[in-house]
C-alpha cells in the first residue's frame, strides 16, 4: 500500500485505486502533523510499501528515520517518491 504525504492531493488515493494501487493518505490517518521522520516511522510500522511527497527536504529526514527501521523480509525498505511538480491541482 502507498501512503500520500499531507502535501499530496487526497484525490490521488481514488485515482491510484482505479489503477489497482492500494493507497491511503496521511491526512486520512490523522498523521498530517507528524514530522517527516515520525511519518516514515509510522508508515514503516503500518507496512506501507511507498511514500509519496512533494516535500523537497523530506529525503534528509526520511533517510535518518529509515536507518532506524530494519529492511522488510524482502530485504528492501519502502521507496520514497518525491514529486516536485509546480502544478498542484488535477486538470481534466
Amino acid at each position: 500500500m502507498w501512503l500520500l504525504d499531507a502535501n499530496m492531493l487526497v484525490q490521488l488515493v481514488a485515482l491510484l485505486g482505479e489503477l489497482g494501487i492500494a493507497a491511503d493518505s496521511a491526512v486520512a490517518r490523522g498523521w498530517s502533523t507528524l514530522s517527516n521522520g515520525s511519518l516514515v516511522s509510522a508508515a514503516v510500522e503500518a507496512k506501507f510499501t511507498a511514500l509519496l511527497t512533494r516535500n523537497r527536504l523530506f529525503g534528509e529526514s526520511a533517510g535518518q528515520a529509515l536507518k532506524v527501521h530494519p529492511a522488510s523480509t524482502s530485504g528492501r525498505q519502502p521507496p520514497l517518491v518525491n514529486h516536485r511538480s509546480s502544478v498542484n491541482r488535477l486538470t481534466g
